[in-house]
């Protein structure tokens, strides 16, 4: 089917494999281009091309109106609905009878799967057009009319209403005796059987065994009378190859004939975007131009905006690996958290010795002493966010790493004091700490997908030379899942460790005046 034309995308992204099955019937050789290979009933028309959207779609109306009034079965395809509805109201303006259209868009129909189908099952009448959006693409059975009731129904009129004659009319179903008796009803007497008419009234023959009709009575075959089949008459070309297709394969299904048109502008946003600033004025377009030229164009514009769509899900493709990848780090992180038999206390006492490690060594880097005054700024910023006293008692500075085990122990010994406190009042401090850490974890992951939106929007804008974005990407979103794990260490212990001081101090106090009182 359709997928045959993304055949290389299906494989290439995918590692999927096309493989076309055959078509059910045997199918003669496409009338419109005799001397390519059989393929199906339908003929395809080469697109009509205009200057301007107004004309494109008064060329439209004019040709629906056409096969309207000959009977044919049409449906005219629009990718928006905007163009639904004033293509609509264009019919109705230039004298179509409204209960002859009908209006197929989401607007319309709002989900009612009912409406739908009925507007689907009456598409394929003699005599209605149906306008419709890509929802009667894929999928969508129509089942047109072959005999052209509207015609026979006039013919039918002139003879027996107007001329006075008797009227005999072969159908070959019960069907299309039901079909052809919805157009008489109520204009003109007409029975379904056999026997002779009387003048003026019209007999309707089921597969009649008989032949032709007696000396003055007019004689009618419905296989006399073929609509054609659907005529698919598509308003825009779009992006996508398949699409058309899809829309094109509602006519001349099933071995069945048909017909299927595309009329474009110079304003179509295809042609528009690909196109139209690269025609030359030697070859400036005359309304209702049509041709191989047009086909060319249309094909060319359809090729390269594939193409790019392609690059962009090979990319999308790239982007969500890295982010799964992520996803899968993070979720492996919150089980560690989530196992009964976690050590959480222990990991809060290892982040708490990286966090105040990391805190001294990124506020002067490249140094290796500090000075006293620099030591006692460090230690008073780590006292206040940490609730514990962290005291640098030398006069003189210090190397840095001195500075630091002092600091981290002053911190594990407070942390441990606090951690007893808890142990002695009975609380499972471990039990507490886990829900706190989880929404840690969940709060960090949620800024970071949204910081890796933003890398993902503007990776483009800042990949250095040679770099391709995906790789741009994935590097500046691997730095970045390292940021949020180191942040999700870091919140933890700037919340919860000061807390668990807090809270040791308190509960040391209650248990103090419990013993004295």
């Amino acid at each position: 089917g359709t997928a045959k034309s993304s055949e290389a995308e299906f494989h290439k992204l995918y590692k999927l494999d096309v493989s076309q099955i055959p078509t059910n019937l045997q199918f003669q050789t496409n009338p419109s281009s005799p001397e390519s290979a059989p393929r199906h009933n339908r003929i395809d028309l080469p697109d009509a091309i205009y200057a301007t959207k107004r004309e494109k779609f008064a060329a439209v109306a004019e040709e629906a109106i056409q096969a309207f009034q000959e009977g044919v079965p049409v449906l005219l395809g629009t990718l928006s609905v905007e163009a639904n509805e004033y293509l609509h109201a264009l019919l109705v303006e230039k004298g179509v009878n409204p209960a002859a259209i009908q209006v197929l868009n989401a607007e319309h129909v709002r989900g009612d799967k009912t409406l739908e189908n009925e507007i689907i099952a009456q598409a394929g009448r003699s005599g209605m057009i149906t306008v419709a959006t890509n929802m009667a693409g894929r999928g969508v059975n129509i089942k047109p009319d072959f005999v052209n009731y509207k015609k026979l129904a006039l013919s039918i009129e002139q003879e027996a209403a107007v001329n006075g004659k008797p009227v005999v009319v072969d159908v070959q179903t019960k069907k299309e005796a039901d079909a052809l008796s919805q157009w008489l009803e109520g204009r003109f007497p007409y029975t379904v059987g056999e026997g002779s008419p009387r003048p003026g009234e019209t007999l309707i023959r089921v597969n009649s065994s008989e032949a032709g009709a007696a000396e003055g009575v007019v004689h009618l075959n419905s296989e006399d009378f073929p609509t054609g089949g659907l005529y698919v008459i598509g308003t825009e070309r779009a992006k996508s190859r398949r699409i058309d297709d899809q829309l094109i394969g509602r006519s001349a299904r099933q071995g069945a004939p048909g017909k299927s048109k595309f009329f474009l502008s110079l304003e179509d946003d295809l042609i528009h975007e690909l196109a139209k600033h690269k025609l030359s004025e030697s070859l400036e377009l005359v309304s209702g131009s049509n041709g191989k030229f047009v086909d060319g164009l249309v094909a060319k514009a359809q090729g390269q905006l594939a193409e790019m769509d392609l690059h962009s899900r090979e990319q999308s493709g790239l982007f969500d690996k890295v982010l799964n990848d992520q996803r899968e780090a993070f979720y492996e992180i919150r089980e560690r958290i989530l196992a009964p038999e976690a050590p959480l206390l222990e990991k809060l006492s290892l982040d708490t010795t990286d966090y105040v490690t990391t805190r001294i060594q990124s506020a002067y880097p490249g140094k290796e002493k500090l000075e006293a005054a620099e030591i006692q700024a460090l230690f008073a910023k780590l006292s206040e966010t940490l609730k514990t006293p962290v005291v640098w008692k030398a006069q003189n500075g210090g190397a840095v790493q001195d500075i630091v085990d002092t600091a981290v122990d002053q911190a594990q010994r407070s942390l441990k004091r606090a951690m007893k406190e808890f142990e002695k009042s009975g609380v499972d401090l471990g039990s507490v700490y886990r829900p706190a850490l989880l929404e840690t974890c969940d709060k960090v992951w949620s800024e970071h997908l949204d910081v890796m939106h933003t890398i993902q929007q503007g990776v483009h804008l800042v990949t250095t030379v040679g770099e391709k974005p995906e790789d741009a990407f994935t590097r500046r979103g691997y730095e970045q899942f390292e940021r949020a794990v180191d942040a999700i260490r870091d919140r933890s212990v700037e919340e919860n460790v000061p807390q668990i001081v807090v809270g040791a101090s308190i509960l040391k106090r209650d248990r103090e005046l419990a013993v004295a009182i």
